[in-house]
């Protein structure tokens, strides 16, 4: 993902590109300056919006948008007997508006994304790198336009829509089994460090149910407790999407109060198609609602393919997983460097090489050297370290404005509960720790030990009945609406080709776009083939040429001299070809000089 200093830049760069370009006649379509997105204002709380069952989006800064959706804990809940009926959650959501009116012809709709996880904010997501996606994906300066705008009314422009999943950091309540972040504190520290062998073991298990059994909401037994937990399912999640196209559509009309009706939004109700780019478990919702409602695909770009129904098997999903660790491991010969550390930290750092070996392989070279000394950067923080602000303080999960450090801490609870919901193979103590973890320990040692503690909660987290459409439904369809283009890199550590194939087969008419790289999705591996490709897809609906791999940029170690590499001619790229090129974060050709984006 571009990261934020980018973006600026890049918005930068739009604003000086467009100014620098004359307006088109006045008989044609209306032209737009370029919305820059910068930040939240510094005074900005989700407390300060008042949630509602109607879409409402207020303005938070930036150029952003914000609005707290409420909407049903449980989409089951029909009638007054029902325990749950008439409960409520608070989506929290960002939008960052379209380069054109919702009642210009060439507005796109809105594009939901989701970063994966389970339990990643797409809150954030959106705020971070919304803009880098929406370049990608908008007609910016196709059509040899010499404004982002084209004048072309086949040119689409779309909103970006970045949403926290119920339970999820700024969307209310969200899931804690802890009192308070000293508590917080205290777990968070175990997960990833018991090591094989050990005597810890039995202890983490046996704590681990009994935090299980503290979370899960019991009218009967533990009624104190957020029901949040228990209705946390993908399945869940994939509904409230498609309330929320719904509620924009409705939103989308009352914009278009005194516009020409040939330009006034149309909400066909009940039927309102979802534009969604999804990575890694984000393409688990896609595929799980492309299967629940196949009618409402129009675009879905699903990249870091999760294999829906190896998801559902907790144990083949782990197994499969550390199989593409081992080939990664192989590649970087990760085990050699494994087998000298002694430090968690490094295994988390080996547990990035494989997510993002392009971006990561110099600061992992950095770390390493740095061990024969003693030495580790500070600011290489533990991704659960929580800020001590204030050890004593109470968790709130109706309170929106979640500190920084406690979503961190909180995220991979938040990713156990999930999973947990999605499916219902649970394991005895002594079967996952001669099986499960003995078996992890064989295959990919280097990174079974960093996630060991996470999945043992997912294997004893008590049995709930919540709502999965995989229960009883294949996560497949040969009907949807348009068809979904997969993508996949060559080699990924995480979500396998495999998998990806598995999925492009579930559903008749997808495609499958193959990055000859390395690393979780494609956007480890950048490259314009791919770029284009996606652009294309969200303009045009169609799908890319996929008999021949794309080759990313540049290769971990070797660069861009490595073989099979993306050759860039700067000199040759046409204006729409050097915005995608900064939009997708791609490096420089070496021995060439590119422009620097200009700052605002």
């Amino acid at each position: 993902m571009i990261s934020t200093p980018k973006a600026l830049a890049l918005i930068g760069s739009l604003v000086i590109l467009a100014h620098a370009s004359p307006l088109p006649p006045p008989d044609e379509l209306p032209q737009y300056d370029p919305i820059g997105f910068g930040s939240l204002s510094t005074d900005f709380k989700w407390t300060d919006i008042e949630p509602t069952p109607e879409l409402v989006y207020h303005d938070c800064g930036g150029n952003f948008e914000c609005a707290r959706l409420e909407l049903p804990l449980d989409w089951n809940a029909t009638g007054p007997g029902d325990v749950t009926h008439g409960m409520k959650y608070n989506m929290a959501i960002v939008r960052l508006p379209a380069q054109v009116a919702v009642t210009d012809p060439r507005y796109g709709g809105p594009v939901l994304i989701n970063p994966g996880g389970p339990g990643v904010s797409g809150v954030e997501h959106a705020l971070e790198g919304g803009q880098a996606i929406q370049v990608k994906i908008d007609a910016a300066f196709s059509y040899n336009s010499s404004t982002y705008v084209s004048p072309v009314k086949n040119a689409k422009y779309f909103d970006i829509i970045g949403f926290d999943p119920r339970g999820v950091n700024h969307s209310t309540p969200y899931q804690t089994c802890s009192n308070s972040t000293a508590e917080l504190e205290s777990l968070a520290k175990t997960r990833g460090t018991l090591k094989w062998p050990g005597d810890h073991h039995s202890a983490f298990w046996n704590s681990s149910a009994s935090r299980g059994l503290k979370c899960v909401w019991s009218p009967a037994n533990n009624p104190g407790t957020s029901p949040i937990a228990n209705f946390s399912s993908s399945t869940m999640v994939a509904r409230d999407l498609v309330e929320f196209v719904e509620r924009h559509a409705e939103w989308g009309v009352k914009q278009s109060t005194g516009v020409p009706d040939s330009r006034a939004i149309k909400w066909t109700k009940g039927e309102e198609p979802i534009l969604l780019h999804g990575t890694s478990y984000g393409t688990l919702l896609g595929t799980t609602l492309a299967a629940m409602q196949p009618h409402r695909v129009k675009r879905f770009y699903l990249d870091g393919v999760v294999d829906a129904e190896s998801y559902q098997d907790i144990e083949d999903r782990l197994q499969n997983m550390f199989r593409e660790y081992e080939k990664a491991a192989e590649r970087y010969d990760t085990k050699a460097l494994y087998a000298a550390l002694a430090l968690n930290r490094t295994r988390r750092l080996m547990s990035d090489l494989v997510y993002s070996p392009l971006n990561n392989w110099k600061q992992t070279a950095k770390q390493l050297a740095g061990l024969n000394a003693g030495l580790f950067n500070d600011s290489q923080k533990q991704p659960n370290e929580v800020e001590q602000r204030d050890s004593d303080s109470m968790l709130d999960p109706n309170d929106p404005d979640l500190d920084t450090g406690v979503a961190d801490a909180l995220a991979d609870f938040w990713n156990e509960i999930i999973v947990a919901n999605d499916q219902k193979i649970r394991s005895s103590y002594e079967q996952f720790a001669t099986h499960q973890w003995k078996g992890m320990h064989e295959l990919a040692p280097w990174r079974a030990d960093a996630i060991a503690t996470a999945y043992g909660g997912i294997f004893n987290w008590p049995v709930i009945k919540s709502w999965t459409f995989a229960d009883k439904h294949e996560i497949a369809s040969n009907v949807t609406a348009s068809p979904i283009l997969f993508a996949s890199n060559s080699l990924d550590g995480v979500t396998s080709l495999e998998g990806a194939q598995h999925m492009q087969n579930a559903f008749k008419g997808s495609g499958l776009l193959i990055v000859d790289g390395e690393g979780h999705s494609t956007s480890a591996s950048p490259s314009l083939c791919i770029a284009k490709a996606v652009r294309n897809y969200f303009q045009t609906g169609g799908l890319p040429d996929t008999s021949k791999p794309c080759w990313p940029a540049k290769r971990a170690l070797l660069g861009d001299k490595g073989p099979h590499t993306e050759k860039i001619e700067w000199d040759n790229l046409t204006k729409e070809e050097q915005v995608l090129f900064y939009a997708v974060d791609m490096p420089c050709p070496s021995g060439v000089h590119c422009p620097p984006v200009p700052r605002i």
